[in-house]
């Protein structure tokens, strides 16, 4: 869920808030507490009209609904500057739509299209952080269907997998999209795939992506099936090295979660491998050190 949808959610609970404030505070007294302190205690009196009334100690219920009354107001005031704030921003906020923005581009900018035949599939484009790097699809199937942009320039069929592209490449990663890859079947036949996403971790260690989004189609969940079964023979498994997500029931992605996941488990296992990679380095250095003393 993007900003702007949040924003619309958020001033649909104001409005609803406001709403029931107003019919609450249609059945709480109206006026104002005033409080005396007494030898025998504090007396509490309700201040309307310019006149007090006492309230038994009886019916000190009355308080508690006075107390409630003028909460709901504060509340409401807050409410109803929230919801002018809110109206102003969505009235002047543009979503961030890359495919929008591209088709708004002068038409010599336009025909720069990664999914064109100008542009090779599986091309290696360098962009963002030195050393960082996307590869567009290098699956042949269906080309024209590669039609959603991300902000760095990769194309892919859905937009859950730009989401996915977008937040894994914020986060430092480089992106290999629908990458050829030839793995055996049970009878040691070659089998041509296209993992969704591959991105490189270490030297030597990558991490699968594969993200469903048509599991309400039996034909799209049964080819799935078959794909992570070859994976598996392959050596490919959860969570080994293989991410497996899918849209909600409903459809769209949870981009929350997906940065959740690459933050707080791809950021920390590239950290770790890292370390590791450095400590078996320094390991090394520190046995040939050895030998040569001996």
């Amino acid at each position: 869920m993007g900003f702007y949808e949040i924003a619309q959610k958020n001033l649909k609970k104001e409005l609803l808030f406001l709403r029931e404030t107003r019919d609450e505070m249609k059945n709480l007294p109206e006026g104002t507490i005033v409080r005396r302190d007494k030898a025998s205690g504090p007396e509490y009196y309700i201040k309307k009209d310019g006149l007090e009334i006492y309230i038994p100690k009886d019916r000190r219920q009355m308080i508690n609904d006075m107390k409630r009354r003028r909460i709901l107001e504060e509340a409401e005031s807050i409410a109803r500057e929230n919801i002018k704030a809110m109206e102003r921003l969505l009235k002047k906020y543009r979503p961030l739509d890359f495919d929008e923005i591209e088709r708004n581009l002068p038409r010599s900018y336009r025909g720069l299209d990664p999914a064109e035949p100008g542009f090779k599939p599986g091309e290696k484009v360098f962009y963002g952080r030195k050393g960082q790097h996307f590869t567009q699809s290098e699956n042949p199937y269906m080309r024209e269907k590669l039609v959603n942009s991300t902000y760095f320039g990769l194309k892919t069929r859905s937009k859950s997998e730009a989401i996915i592209a977008e937040s894994l490449y914020r986060s430092g990663f480089s992106v290999y999209y629908e990458k050829k890859k030839i793995l055996r079947d049970q009878l040691g036949r070659k089998k041509i795939v296209y993992i969704d996403f591959e991105i490189p971790l270490a030297p030597g260690f990558e991490m699968g992506w594969e993200h469903n989004g048509l599991l309400d189609d039996e034909i799209y969940l049964q080819k799935n099936i078959e794909k992570i079964q070859l994976y598996h023979l392959n050596g490919i498994y959860q969570p080994k090295n293989l991410i497996i997500t899918a849209d909600k029931p409903g459809g769209g992605i949870d981009s929350e979660y997906i940065d959740c996941l690459v933050q707080n488990y791809l950021v920390g296992l590239a950290r770790m491998l890292s370390e590791a990679e450095s400590f078996s380095e320094e390991r090394k250095l520190f046995e040939k050190k050895i030998q040569y003393k001996w």
